[in-house]
């Protein structure tokens, strides 16, 4: 059976022992932040943790909802996650029934969905209790300030409704929203939401834009909201769809807008369109990297609404993975059939939390002639929000594309990097840093599929190099690497003892005083014979964790910006073109330092997100007591 609403999923959750109640008195400024993101990234369960008395003051917070892939899985209702997309994928078979048999079950897979679209009701739990005028105030919430750098309090598990003031169209997204005061805050959508849309619109004529912020209600429809929808399909109605439940909605008291009825709190109020937008930011986001201010525009609470005894959802963002990882990968699965239906060949992909969702994609698929890939890689780009991807990598069909490893291994042995990739430009996702002008930055394709005949490949085969020889040749190389000034740390992740070619990107942090110096290092680099050791080298601060591939790809992805920041070499052959193409080896280069304004780079550069230490070891002190496991 769905869940009804939040409190029967917490009731589940409690029963199999996911759920950790906190009875210790902690504060919504960066205390819960460090106990639910500790939580998540270092204990073997990760559990959902009710605090039923932050500060003090009584008014119960849930965190870490989506805490694992199995509970994830269990909030929608199925036992794996690609359940959805199977799920999904009947409604979009384009084949036509040809059979009167196939032709009835066709019609009752339609009215069968059609039982999914949301009821209107009279009555609901979310308006037990109505508070309008002063009494409407948000900070009687306990609104978290997730960390130290931020603005100030935001919530962040949000469905944040508006209307299309033309067609009359919901749109629900997942927007932060900073708590200025008790009857004002600020509404983060980005410009390529919906929210900005209905936004967009309405300034056209002025006057006020209503707005209703959701909080709470069953796991579907709080997912809902953070799902890539098209613009005419309806949020609460694919929510009923994941459910296998039609969601009630309740008209709002001071709004003409509509509400889950089982929701925990709801926030309805304004936009006046006739004044100025407002600061807000920064914030702690999930790049891991704080977003900076900006200008957004404000909420004018009308009302608040609520049940008698409402608990209050949050989630927090910074450096991955957190919480956000299963959102993401319920999105993943569930929209693989979509994106089927427009490229039939892809047989999966992933969106890998280094890659912070927008920064990196794997796809394998089905081959079927010289030049394939190209198809594939240009039509992704395309889809929905996969405009935003930074960098798309396509694989053979069966390539583990939920294994980083794994696919950079086969980047490493199937690509030519003067041959196989292209940089090209497009919107990217608004908090990425590295773009030089706001939204709009490079982007990288690459064709990591094994090649055929036809596709330029008439090279000789590679007779193939002793392991032995390759572990020489890696020290050899390590050694040339940190003779260069400058150079203060290697790192190889994906050697292989038994390897015998050079399957590794190769990590090298840096500490140049200059754009110049740095300019010359990478030179040094691309020219020097290493082997293949160079065949990708990729440039990080000096600082960065080079132990853990994870966080260096983290880096890698946020700080390039593809067209600025990559160069390729390729070394001819001599005489030149004997074998089809001019060049016997290519090397790439990626700079993911710090980009400065003295190396021309005009935009602000943001610092990562980190807790007070202060908060860290009060944490520590009080972590045995908490219990959590």
């Amino acid at each position: 059976m769905p869940y009804q609403d939040l409190r029967d999923y917490l009731q589940d959750l409690k029963k199999s022992g996911e759920l950790k109640e906190i009875s210790t008195p902690v504060s919504t400024e960066l205390e819960i932040t460090e106990i639910a993101d500790r939580s998540f990234k270092n204990t073997e369960t990760s559990p959902t943790l009710l605090f039923t008395n932050p500060d003090g003051n009584g008014f119960p917070l849930v965190i870490n909802l989506f805490g694992t892939e199995e509970r994830t899985a269990r909030a929608l209702g199925v036992k794996s996650l690609d359940e959805i997309g199977d799920r999904i994928r009947e409604f979009t078979r384009l084949d036509p029934p040809k059979t009167l048999n196939q032709k009835i079950k066709k019609v009752l897979q339609f009215a069968k969905i059609r039982k999914y679209a949301p009821k209107l009701v009279k009555k609901a739990p979310v308006q037990e209790v109505v508070l309008t005028g002063s009494k409407a105030d948000l900070t009687r919430l306990p609104v978290l300030k997730c960390w130290p750098d931020d603005g100030g309090r935001f919530i962040t598990l949000t469905a944040v409704v508006s209307r299309d003031p033309d067609t009359g169209m919901r749109n629900i997204g997942m927007y932060r929203v900073q708590v200025f005061d008790g009857q004002t805050a600020g509404l983060h959508w980005q410009r390529h939401k919906g929210g900005a849309a209905h936004h967009e619109k309405f300034k056209k004529s002025g006057g006020k834009m209503e707005v209703a912020i959701v909080l709470g209600g069953d796991p579907a429809t709080l997912y809902s909201a953070s799902a890539p929808l098209p613009p005419n399909v309806d949020e609460w109605f694919f929510s009923g769809f994941l459910r296998g439940k039609a969601v009630d909605l309740v008209k709002c008291k001071t709004v003409d807008l509509e509400v889950p009825a089982h929701a925990e709190i709801v926030i309805e109020g304004f936009v006046d369109l006739n004044e100025p937008l407002r600061v807000e930011g920064p914030f702690g986001d999930h790049t891991g990297f704080y977003s900076l201010a900006d200008l957004y525009p404000a909420l004018h609470v009308t009302a608040i609404t609520m049940r008698k005894d409402a608990i209050y959802p949050t989630t927090i963002v910074g450096i991955p993975p957190v919480e956000d990882v299963w959102l993401g990968k319920i999105t993943e699965r569930a929209f693989l059939p979509l994106m089927q239906v427009v490229l039939p060949e892809v047989t999966d992909y992933a969106l890998p939390p280094e890659g912070v969702f927008h920064n990196l994609v794997f796809l394998s698929a089905k081959k079927m002639y010289p030049g394939h890939a190209w198809k594939i890689l240009h039509g992704s780009v395309g889809l929905g929000l996969m405009m935003l991807s930074k960098v798309v990598i396509v694989l053979d069909e069966k390539a583990p594309v939920g294994n980083s490893g794994a696919c950079w291994r086969e980047v490493m042995k199937q690509a030519d990097f003067g041959l196989d990739l292209a940089e090209t430009r497009g919107p990217v996702d608004a908090l990425d840093h590295a773009s030089q002008f706001f939204t709009w930055a490079g982007k990288l394709l690459i064709d990591a599929t094994t090649k055929w005949p036809g596709e330029g490949r008439n090279l000789p085969q590679n007779p193939g190099v002793s392991p032995e020889k390759v572990a020489e040749s890696l020290e050899r190389a390590k050694n040339r690497f940190w003779s260069l000034p400058g150079v203060t740390g290697v790192s190889v992740p994906y050697f292989e003892t038994g390897d015998d070619g050079v399957y590794s990107p190769v990590f090298i942090s840096v500490n140049t005083a200059s754009p110049g110096e740095k300019q010359r290092l990478s030179e040094e680099i691309l020219n020097s014979d290493l082997d293949g050791w160079n065949k990708w080298v990729i440039l990080l601060d000096d600082g960065e964790n080079l132990n853990s591939p994870f966080h260096c790809w983290w880096i890698a992805l946020n700080h390039l910006d593809p067209v600025r920041d990559i160069r390729i070499r390729k070394i001819p052959f001599s005489p030149p073109g004997v074998y089809g193409y001019s060049w016997k080896e290519s090397r790439m280069l990626w700079d993911s330092t710090t980009k400065t304004a003295d190396g021309g780079f005009t935009r602000d550069w943001p610092w990562k997100v980190v807790n007070d230490p202060a908060v860290i070891k009060k944490i520590d002190g009080i972590w045995p007591e908490l219990g959590i496991r």
